[in-house]
């Protein structure tokens, strides 16, 4: 571990006039790594440095917050278990740096409270999502963002908690995350063009009203349209109009990964509408951490 005085010394010498000693510092303070971060936040308010240097702070800042986010993306991907709120927070923080887990927590676990003081005991699936419908959708004010105006913070799960405004995916990972939280069956499908959620069929109930029921996926819920619910017919029907083959990873619950994947891609696709070549570069690097 390099020790605090060690950082403290290289960090003043990004003031040298000598460029090669600022080249060589940087160097050493990225090698260091998001350790050195919190001592370039606090540099920037207690020593007199030359615009020049408060310029490379920034860049290093940058930087190493990029390099801080891919690490603990890398050790997300790794973990047998992955929290779809740790995950979606990460992507968040990439766009908000100084955002914390706690923030995003917090104000997910008021809204779980508030659907779980609605829901009883005796409520059929359907009921019990009209009751998580009538929170999200009438009690708080979520609702789809205009299809032809996706910015990055409408795929963003902090800003969508601000703005109350979403993707159908960030709208689908709010939903869900609340009724897993609630030992609710509910999960992520990666359907073509629209992403959607799936109640499991936990019960079997499939196996009592139908001859050939599986017990797979009880029905469909559009989160994008206010939980409009779905039959697979319904999807069927959607990809017959865009000429598409029905695919079996269409109608069933996406991974955790998947579903990060499906965020980082639409987020390139905002930034890619922006021209900001920056930031699909550094989400290209982000996805190739979940094939390397």
């Amino acid at each position: 571990m390099v020790k605090t005085e060690s950082i403290e010394a290289l960090i003043r010498l990004l003031d040298d006039p000598d460029e090669h000693i600022v080249s060589l510092v940087r160097s050493k303070l990225l090698d260091i790594g998001p350790a050195a971060l919190e001592f370039l936040r606090t540099s920037v308010d207690i020593l007199d440095f030359e615009p020049a240097a408060f310029v490379e702070i920034e860049r290093l800042m940058q930087e190493l917050q990029f390099a801080e986010v891919k690490a603990d993306l890398i050790d997300w991907i790794k973990k047998p278990e992955k929290d779809l709120l740790r995950g979606a927070y990460l992507i968040a923080k990439y766009q908000f740096p100084d955002l914390e887990y706690h923030q995003l927590n917090e104000q997910i676990t008021s809204i779980e409270k508030k659907v779980w003081l609605e829901l009883n005991g005796k409520l059929t699936s359907f009921e019990i999502v009209k009751t998580i419908n009538a929170v999200l959708f009438d009690f708080y004010g979520f609702k789809g963002a205009e299809t032809h105006d996706f910015s990055p913070y409408h795929s963003l799960l902090n800003t969508v908690l601000e703005e109350r405004e979403g993707t159908p995916l960030s709208l689908s990972i709010l939903y869900s995350i609340i009724a897993q939280r609630l030992e609710i069956p509910i999960y992520g499908v990666g359907f073509p063009n629209h992403f959607i959620l799936a109640y499991m069929d936990e019960y079997r109930i499939h196996r009592l009203l139908q001859s050939d029921g599986s017990g797979g996926v009880l029905f469909y819920i559009d989160p994008f349209a206010k939980g409009e619910l779905l039959s697979r017919g319904n999807l069927e029907d959607t990809l017959q109009h865009y000429q598409m083959l029905p695919q079996r990873h269409f109608f069933e619950p996406s991974s955790h990964s998947s579903i990060l994947i499906r965020m980082i891609n639409n987020l390139i696709v905002s930034y890619n509408r922006l021209n900001r070549t920056d930031k699909v570069s550094e989400l290209d690097t982000l996805k190739k951490c979940f094939i390397s």
